[in-house]
């Protein structure tokens, strides 16, 4: 496949946010569609295919605000993104969705500082 140069992709992305702007479907049913995602209790949990439907027909990117990222949902738009990675940044993508808690915390730092990497460590034999 022929690979497109960061501005071909911005130029796109672009284009197709001035065509929503223009049709009016940008703020207001973005921002409805974004405060409907709820990955983490139902109607999401239970089945998640009508949502995910819903939104490749009708907002197929979106940012969700209680998860701080960006939602794609067409498989085109995903693979784009996966083939330009210096256009597209992944740097929360590892951060973990909630906050963790205040003993979890404390137990990661402890093994952090005891040189090993986590429960399943071996022994080290000097």
């Amino acid at each position: 496949m022929a690979k497109t140069s960061r501005a071909t992709v911005l130029r796109e992305g672009i284009d197709r946010r001035e065509r929503a702007e223009l049709s009016g479907t940008v703020r207001g049913d973005v921002q409805h569609f974004a405060g409907r995602f709820d990955p983490f209790h139902d109607p999401y949990l239970a089945d998640p295919y009508p949502f995910f439907a819903e939104a490749r027909a009708t907002n197929p990117v979106f940012y969700s605000p209680d998860l701080d990222y960006w939602v794609v949902t067409r498989y085109h738009d995903i693979e784009q993104i996966f083939r330009t990675p210096p256009v597209f940044s992944a740097v929360n993508a590892l951060a973990p969705l909630e906050p963790i808690c205040p003993a979890a915390g404390r137990l990661l730092k402890n093994l952090a500082g005891s040189g090993g990497t986590g429960p399943g460590d071996r022994p080290r034999r000097d």
